[in-house]
Formats: C-alpha cells, structure tokens, sequence
C-alpha cells in the first residue's frame, strides 16, 4: 500500500522517518513551532516569560494548522500580500507537542531552503501578536536597561519564520545558543521510503551471495567429514588424558587438602592475633577520643563562665555610671545569676526614672537587642532626671557624683543655687538721706 503525505507525515513526528524527507513535489521537514518558558530577546535586551499553558494544548495546536511558513522575518513583523509573495516556502500541516515545545511537520517546496537546513545553518522563530487583553505584564527594573516580559495569550499566530545563517541562524528558543529548531537527521540525498531502500539492499545483497553460498556449502561437505574423524580421534586422545589427569587430580587433591588444613589454622591465628590486636587499639582509641571530649567540654565551660564573668563586670560598669549619679554603687551579680537577669535588675532599680519605660514590664523582655535599647534608654533618662535637679527642694543642693576623663573623682551640684549663695549675701538696707555735719 502507498504511504500518503499525512502517513509520511506522522512517522516523521512518531520518529521512524528521518527529516527533512523527500515526498513527491515537497519536502516535509520536523521544525519547532515556539518553545515556552524563559528565553532572552538579545536585539531588544528583553527577557521572556512563555507560558506553557497558553501554548501547550490542543486549542494551540488548532491554531497552527496551515501556519505560514517563511524564510527570515519581515521588516515590519506581520507579513502583508507582498511579504508573503516574497517569503512563503511552505506551511505546517501536523502540529504537535514535544515536551515544553510545540513542534509541526511541514510542507516546504524550496530545495534550496532545505540545502541550507540540511547544512544546519537554519533555525527557527514564531511571530505572535498580543493585543490588550492579551494580558501581558512588562516589568523594567530600574536603574538597568533590560525588561522582563510576562507574557499572556496571544490573538494571533502570524507566521514561523525560517532564520538563514545570513540573519544569525539562531532563534529566541535556542536555548543553548546553536540551531536547535529543525530536526536534521537525514542529511543525504536519497528520495527512497526506508522500506524500499531495505527491500533494494536485500536484493542486492542475495544476487552477490549466491555465487559465494555454493562454494562454501562444497567445502562445509568437505569440511564435515574431516571435522567427524578429527572429532574421532580426539575423543580418544580426550579419555587416555582423562584418565591420566583423574589420578593426578586424586593425588593433587589430597595433598592441597593437607595444605588448606594447615593454611585454615595459620589464617585462624592470625585473625585472632589480629582481632586482639584492633580490640587493644580501638580501646586505646576510645580513651583519648573520651578524654579529648572532657577536655575541650571543660575548655568550652571554661570559656564560657569567663564570657559570662565579662559580660557581668560590662554590666555592671554601665550600671554604677548610671547608679552613681544618685550617689549610689551599683550591686554586683549574685551567685547563680545570668548576666540577663543581673542587667533587668539593674534597670529596674532606675525605671522609674524613665517616662519611656516606667510602666514596660522589664522580665518579659527576652530579645538581647530589645533589652540593650531599653537598658540604654532607662540609664539616659535616669542621667537626665539626675542633671535636671527637679528633685531638689528650693533652698536645697544635691551632689552629683562622677569621675574626669583621669579617672579622679569629682563632685558637681544641681538645685536651687540660692542655697549657696545665701552665706555670702548681705540683707537689703534702704538709703535715709545725707546728715549735715557741719552744724
């Protein structure tokens, strides 16, 4: 039965045909119609985003019977009567899908076109059109000259264009930078179907054979009879080295059991020396592996209790610069305590001082940072109320406490200052006239 283009066209899509192919007037030529996912526009600087699940389906495939097929793309992108004059080689008349791609076989009736595919300098890129309500959604970042193109659905399918090595070969679906867009597996020039290129290689190769097949059943007659006393003789020979051989084995087997016995007692020795000797080791192992562990758990709680002491006496310097304001010292860590609940202890004895923080309960305070800013702020607002004196009643001076950047020892006073000058005034006295003393 004769193959028609739809059966040619379907082993070629199903793999057992090769492409392009030869049928008739027409080439059919394997090529992907779009590719899906990500993909870089390099003209435009612009990456791509293709869903698969506009272009993945049936609908699509739908779309594509009968699509234009042209060599390179148009200057104006969509092909008008002129450009199609111009370009049109072929069309798709088997779309299919082919993993995240959607691929068609093709009619094409340029043998040139199919020079330059077969010579794999030709790929290939759809044109499609997006309206409106097509729903694309283009983000360009900024501060950066390319854009990222979220594409939707498409209203129109315009056209597949065959791009020549003259316009870069590659498509926008090459991925990996080479023509990946045709499939060229028959790169000869053969216009035979396989089943008749197999039947013609058949027939040849029976008419070469023949002469050469009775020949050789001659000499395999020849060579039977000679094979049958050849085989004769050696069965003979066979028994008397048989036998000879079966009593050399008897007594070679009796003296490589003597010699196993002893190999097995050697090899038992040793394995017991051995195993002695890796329980020994691995005891030893044990040891320093269990002593190397206490040490550096010791050296890590070591360690530990030291940062520990640090952070404490930190503590503590903060808060008696904040306490000695007041005149006081600040109480050091108690025995047990962590350097956490030392610093909220120290805080609280100050909060009251602290508009910010006066009504913040200070134990549920777990973040180190959040309790660093409350310790910070608590102190500051203690050393403002401090300078600030309100507490001192009038007539009354308080003293402040404090150290010089020597480290000695200084005294400052806030309150009302009337109480230190009050000593050194003089009451007020009024001015009764000039007495004449010259009477």
């Amino acid at each position: 039965m004769s193959l028609t283009e739809l059966d040619v066209a379907r082993r070629i899509r199903d793999g057992s045909l090769d492409s392009p192919f030869k049928f008739h007037n027409m080439w059919l030529v394997n090529l992907r119609i779009t590719g899906t996912g990500m993909a870089y526009r390099s003209s435009i600087g612009e990456h791509v985003w293709r869903n698969p699940d506009n272009y993945l389906n049936d609908e699509f495939l739908a779309r594509c019977n009968g699509l234009s097929l042209i060599v390179n793309h148009p200057d104006e992108l969509i092909l008008n009567d002129i450009e199609f004059k111009d370009r049109i080689v072929g069309s798709v008349m088997l779309p299919y899908l082919k993993n995240d791609e959607a691929w068609g076989v093709c009619r094409v009736y340029s043998d040139d076109i199919v020079d330059e595919i077969r010579k794999g300098e030709v790929s290939t890129s759809p044109t499609v059109i997006f309206g409106e309500d097509s729903g694309n959604i283009l983000i360009n970042p900024e501060g950066t000259d390319e854009a990222v193109l979220l594409e939707g659905k498409p209203f129109l399918i315009d056209h597949i264009a065959l791009v020549t090595k003259e316009h870069g070969t590659n498509g926008v679906w090459d991925k990996n930078s080479v023509p990946e867009g045709i499939d060229i597996s028959n790169t000869g020039e053969s216009d035979m179907t396989p089943e008749e290129l197999k039947a013609a290689l058949a027939g040849a190769l029976a008419d070469a054979m023949a002469p050469i097949n009775k020949r050789l059943s001659a000499f395999e007659a020849r060579a039977d009879a000679a094979d049958k006393k050849a085989d004769e003789d050696r069965k003979e020979e066979e028994k008397a080295k048989a036998d000879a051989a079966r009593c050399d084995a008897e007594e070679k087997e009796k003296k490589e059991k003597e010699e196993k016995a002893k190999a097995d007692s050697d090899e038992k020795r040793k394995e017991e020396e051995k195993a002695k000797a890796d329980a020994d080791e691995k005891a030893k192992a044990d040891a320093d592996e269990a002593s190397r562990k206490t040490r550096e758990e010791d050296d890590k709680d070591a360690m530990e209790v030291a940062k520990a002491d640090e952070e404490k006496s930190e503590a503590q310097a903060k808060a008696d610069s904040a306490y000695s304001s007041f005149g006081k010292r600040a109480r050091p860590p108690m025995s047990g305590e962590t350097v956490q609940a030392y610093r909220k202890r120290m805080i609280k004895g100050l909060q009251a001082y602290s508009d910010a923080y006066k009504g913040v309960n200070i134990d549920a305070i777990t973040d180190d940072v959040l309790l660093g800013i409350a310790e910070r702020q608590v102190y500051a607002d203690a050393a403002t109320f401090v300078n600030s004196g309100s507490d001192v009643p009038v007539g009354s001076l308080r003293p402040i406490k404090g150290r010089d950047s020597a480290g000695r020892e200084t005294t400052r006073f806030v309150g009302d200052i009337g109480a230190f000058l009050a000593p050194f005034q003089i009451e007020a006295q009024q001015y009764a006239g000039r007495r004449d003393t010259t009477r």
